[in-house]
């Protein structure tokens, strides 16, 4: 919210009267505060974004203490991707590690077939890969 929001609604409710507007409106101007990103704190260079870490050392610690992550889901009654932006988890915490399963190689038979005049069997060699 802005400062001069701010001025206007202390106004507004009764709390400054019009002279007391006018001047924190002029001080606000004198300082640089009016416009976009003028405001204290308005920038993100200013004001980082907070990253919460005791919520994520305290679902650490229930986890190590053996809690599982599907009860922590169960209690906390929200979708695993907001607990984990609330948390600052990594994205994926809540899904269970996926199983790598290698697949079977296919076996390379010979193609044969039998010329029908002749009677005569005909070998196909295997294409190979062309890149």
């Amino acid at each position: 919210m802005s400062i001069a929001t701010m001025i206007y609604r202390a106004f507004d409710l009764g709390m400054i009267d019009e002279q007391e507007k006018s001047v924190l409106y002029r001080n606000s101007t004198r300082r640089g505060w009016r416009g976009p990103l003028q405001v204290p704190f308005d920038s993100p260079s200013e004001m980082p974004i907070e990253r919460p870490k005791m919520i994520r050392r305290g679902l650490r610690v229930v986890i190590e203490l053996g809690t599982s992550k599907v009860a922590i889901k169960a209690a906390l009654n929200l979708p695993e991707k907001e607990i984990e932006q609330i948390a600052g988890l990594e994205p994926g915490f809540f899904r269970p590690a996926a199983e790598v399963h290698s697949l079977a190689t296919a076996k390379r038979q010979t193609l044969k077939a039998v010329d029908v005049e002749s009677g005569e069997v005909i070998e196909f060699p295997h294409a190979t890969k062309r890149s």
